[in-house]
């Protein structure tokens, strides 16, 4: 378990640095940067989805 809250943890802040990133980027590339700040949302969105998962399933047992 605490393998995969590392490997979340780690999504999580590569996913803030692609939004981060993202928001830079739409001053001189509003498709770059759309890009980017949607790509890190996606990534945050799929490591919350993985630990809310993994909390459930360890409800269960």
């Amino acid at each position: 378990m605490r393998e995969t809250l590392v490997f979340q943890g780690i999504l999580t802040l590569i996913g803030i640095a692609f939004v981060v990133a993202g928001i830079g980027y739409l001053s001189t590339s509003t498709p770059l940067g759309i890009f980017g700040t949607v790509g890190g949302l996606l990534i945050i969105a799929g490591a919350v989805k993985i630990a809310v998962r993994n909390k459930r399933a360890q409800e269960r047992r």
